[in-house]
């Protein structure tokens, strides 16, 4: 191949891709955990109450009241259905490998699904017993993060929602966090 050629094809097939930026910037900011499951179990409705998701670029960092415990790279392809998010642990034993999984954004709320590492991607929402899937429903949060979650699902209302489960991004082995999140009451 002519090196003008390879050129303007690596150009080409590096170049920002329009429909993933925006996808990317639409997840942007800070979310809250509405639900969580793991393989077909809820995760403790304490912990999940605790747990927000902060997207700034293509990087998610974890925390657990208000307290950083795990970060993850994100890619997502939206050219595809379901939305595909790959998530990439920066620490902890799953570091660097890539998870699989599917979401779908609909306002301030995103679902995702997550396979267990090495596994193949999630082509449906759902994390029953035995497949290893993690399945979260998240919401973005509009106010001041540090402001109690308490006074915040006060003003919200009950903020219950159907169990939903996504891609343990929990990866700190020092962390006494588990490995995925429960459900609200």
């Amino acid at each position: 191949m002519p090196p003008m050629i390879s050129a303007a094809f690596l150009l080409v097939l590096f170049a920002p891709h329009p429909v993933v930026d925006a996808e990317l910037e639409r997840q942007q900011g800070i979310w809250e955990v509405a639900a969580s499951r793991f393989d077909g179990d809820d995760a403790d409705p304490k912990l999940v109450r605790s747990i927000t998701r902060t997207v700034e670029g293509a990087r998610v960092v974890w925390k657990r009241d208000g307290k950083s415990f795990a970060a993850t790279a994100v890619e997502l392809r939206a050219d595809v259905a379901p939305n595909r998010i790959d998530v990439i642990p920066e620490g902890g034993p799953e570091r660097d490998q890539r998870r699989l999984g599917i979401y779908r954004l609909s306002g301030d709320r995103l679902t995702i699904c997550m396979a267990a590492a090495g596994r193949e991607r999630p082509t449906e929402f759902s994390a029953e017993k035995g497949d290893g899937r993690t399945l979260m429903e998240f919401r973005r949060i509009r106010e001041d993060p540090s402001a109690p979650r308490s006074n915040r699902r006060e003003r919200e209302g009950s903020g219950r929602g159907s169990p939903i489960e996504v891609s343990g991004a929990i990866n700190d082995p020092d962390s006494d966090a588990p490995r995925s999140l429960p459900a609200r009451p």
